[in-house]
């Protein structure tokens, strides 16, 4: 039975309502949900904004065994002991261009709880929240189907007041957890800042791990990637492909049994790029600062270089013209024994071979270059058998290779042929050639 207790703002059972341009604050409730709590039923919120709750449970928005969909709408500065933003128990949800932000939990959770659940998180900025005593300052997800889509996981804490793990996303007991176009960045936990995974093979794609922050005196842990407790026996593994693990405390990744990197840019992590304790790992076509020293899985194409990010101070992780990540990925990435020649899943959308790290570089030359002559510029007189110094700028979106230099004596509509040199060099001193009037 539900009673008052459960919900200090908003008592839905068996309903499916829709709620729309509500605003929930200020409200206190002991045994489930401060702001709203659910019981079955498909509920809907669209532009609803749930702040400044408390409850000895869930401070935002809870539901068990129903169907939730919340869409473009804030869930802040809520208090609670388990997902004090949003605690989903038994259920199947959609969360969409959302903010989740600011919520403190004394336990798991921070800003989403979730068990035993199925449901996608996409467009949504999840930032800011603390799991006092526990872990998944951001996220905390046990044996559950989560994909989490084109989200931002920042500045969460676990742990403020003890050890916790897993910053920003906790996974445990979930085989079924989809990470794909996420920028996780400047989390905190004393293991796992990014992502720590506890018995759970994620799939993690075109994601950024980046610049997270190990608390407290864990040995020699990873801010970027935590795996625990994977084992070496099954036929799961985590994979993790076209990512990138940059900038973050201790080591980027702490390994503990099978895992499959493809594609992948591992650099500038303060320890290195890995920290490495079991085997079962295939790891091909990435680029690892200090190279992939394991030998299982017979290792290929992997590099030991700089990036060349564009500017990754500004957390700008596109590459620049001549990064050796260009064209360097897996050749035949599904492998189904076509390569990129003729395989277009194995392609960037460019057509070309798939590169390295989150961010293809576009090889479609669609802007042509210019060039501006500074000197002998047009209607000059020169004079045969004459040295003169012809002066030219030229600019592209692409690193210029050659120029070609022609003139003309009739008014352009011929030209004779001077030169090709390299472009860079903006300038060149032609000898006339007596035959040239």
């Amino acid at each position: 039975d539900l009673t008052s207790s459960h919900a200090g703002g908003v008592l839905i059972g068996f309903s499916d309502t829709n709620i729309k341009y509500l605003i929930i604050k200020n409200n206190e409730g002991p045994n489930g949900a401060g702001g709203v709590y659910i019981s079955g039923g498909s509920p809907t919120f669209d532009n609803v904004v749930v702040k400044n709750n408390v409850s000895d449970y869930c401070g935002g928005i809870k539901i068990n065994n129903g169907f939730l969909t919340i869409l473009n709408s804030s869930i802040s500065n809520n208090t609670g002991d388990f997902g004090s933003g949003l605690s989903i128990g038994n259920s199947t949800f959609t969360i969409n261009n959302c903010n989740i932000n600011n919520n403190i939990s004394n336990n798991e959770g921070g800003g989403v709880y979730l068990e035993n659940s199925t449901g996608i998180i996409q467009n949504c900025n999840i930032f800011s929240n603390t799991s006092t005593n526990n872990d998944g300052g951001g996220v905390y997800i046990n044996e559950g189907d989560l994909s989490i889509i084109d989200c931002n996981i920042y500045n969460n804490v676990s742990g403020a007041s003890s050890n916790g793990d897993g910053g920003g996303i906790y996974i445990k007991n979930s085989n079924n957890c989809t990470i794909s176009n996420c920028s996780i960045f400047e989390n905190y936990s004393s293991r796992g800042s990014g992502i720590y995974c506890d018995n759970s093979y994620p799939v993690i794609d075109r994601t950024i791990i980046y610049n997270n922050i190990i608390t407290g005196s864990s040995h020699n842990p990873a801010g970027g990637i935590q795996l625990e407790n994977h084992g070496n026996s099954g036929d799961s593994s985590t994979v993790i492909t076209n990512s990138i693990v940059y900038g973050n405390d201790r080591y980027g990744i702490s390994i503990d049994g099978k895992i499959k990197l493809t594609n992948n840019i591992l650099f500038n992590n303060e320890y290195g790029a890995y920290k490495y304790v079991q085997n079962l790992t295939y790891v091909n076509y990435n680029l690892i600062e200090g190279g992939w020293n394991v030998a299982w899985g017979n290792p290929v194409g992997n590099i030991d270089a700089d990036p060349l990010f564009y500017n990754a101070d500004s957390s700008d992780f596109t590459l620049q013209w001549g990064s050796p990540c260009i064209d360097a990925g897996d050749p035949d990435l599904d492998g189904d024994g076509s390569d990129y020649t003729t395989d277009t899943d194995d392609q960037d959308p460019d057509g070309t071979r798939m590169d390295m790290g989150a961010y293809y570089y576009d090889q479609v030359d669609s802007i042509p270059p210019s060039v501006t002559l500074t000197s002998q510029n047009g209607g000059d007189t020169l004079l045969t058998s004459n040295t003169y110094e012809i002066v030219w700028d030229a600019q592209d979106d692409f690193i210029l290779t050659w120029a070609k230099l022609h003139y003309s004596t009739d008014g352009g509509s011929t030209f004779e042929f001077i030169d090709s040199l390299d472009a860079e060099d903006g300038s060149f001193n032609w000898l006339v050639p007596d035959d040239a009037l």
